[in-house]
């Protein structure tokens, strides 16, 4: 059972954005995490079929805890990440754990987290 991510922090206008739309699936023992980045600038035309990147290169900080315990933290450069029955069981990840993924800017630097609650 996947549980709905929490919706960002008001008042962030000036800053840069949080990834929208998390989802979790379950492939096997494997937990695919995926997400939508946000348009800092330029995106605001409905009829573009891809949000425009804004940024250098496209990089997202992706941690994973269980309760306040940080189990894993890794740097990824697409909007997904596996997080592999190796991993979890290296990890001793269980039960219902969260994952929190913020975009990192060159201009705006670290984005604020998306939160998103899974079980193992």
């Amino acid at each position: 059972a996947i549980t709905q991510s929490r919706p960002p922090c008001a008042g962030n206008g000036l800053g840069h954005n949080t990834p929208v739309h998390v989802s979790a699936a379950h492939q096997g023992q494997d937990i695919i995490f995926s997400w939508i980045r946000p348009a800092r600038i330029g995106g605001d035309p409905w009829e573009l079929a891809e949000i425009p990147l804004s940024e250098i290169a496209e990089r997202y900080l992706v941690k994973v805890f269980l309760g306040a315990t940080v189990l894993r933290d890794v740097k990824v450069s697409v909007p997904n990440w596996g997080y592999e029955a190796a991993m979890i069981a290296q990890d001793a990840a269980a039960g219902q754990c969260e994952v929190q993924i913020a975009q990192i800017s060159d201009s705006f630097r670290l984005g604020l987290y998306r939160q998103q609650s899974f079980i193992v």
